[in-house]
């Protein structure tokens, strides 16, 4: 594939960036085959793979992970971040609305996210956040939260 890379480019260090992305997705590509029956691989189940985080290569002994609770699931770390925790952000606003099991799926996947730690689990949001259009908003802690804080896992 890196043979279709055009001789046009240039410039060595877009080339040599484009080649690192094939070689990134070469990667994803070998991992989801792995994991995924021939009947099941398409694009579409491709593309979920990878946005679920299921063609990473962990390795929790080293360095930073930055995942998102659904790519956590069956790992172990010493010490847990989880951020972003605001009213329709974490939950999701949509599964706020729709309530019932949508919002079953949203505690599901923060029960996850902070069972993940061994030793510390810290749960952090921001007090604003500043939008696409340039405005800043101000932020509401998410209900999850408050839950923590009263459950008995502190």
């Amino acid at each position: 594939m890196k043979n279709a890379i055009p001789n046009s480019l240039s410039d060595d260090d877009n080339r040599y960036m484009l080649e690192k992305d094939i070689d990134e997705w070469n990667s994803h590509w070998r991992r989801f085959k792995a994991r995924v029956p021939s009947e099941n691989r398409t694009l579409v189940s491709f593309r979920n793979a990878i946005a679920l985080g299921k063609t990473q290569d962990h390795d929790a002994d080293s360095g930073i992970a930055l995942l998102t609770a659904h790519m956590s699931k069956g790992l172990e770390f010493e010490v847990v971040f989880v951020i972003g925790l605001t009213e329709g952000t974490f939950p999701d606003y949509r599964a706020v609305n729709r309530g019932g099991d949508a919002m079953e799926q949203e505690k599901n996947n923060m029960y996850v996210a902070s069972t993940r730690a061994k030793r510390l689990c810290y749960l952090s949001y921001p007090q604003v956040k500043k939008m696409p259009w340039g405005d800043n908003k101000y932020q509401k802690p998410s209900q999850f939260i408050a839950n923590y804080k009263n459950s008995n896992d502190i």
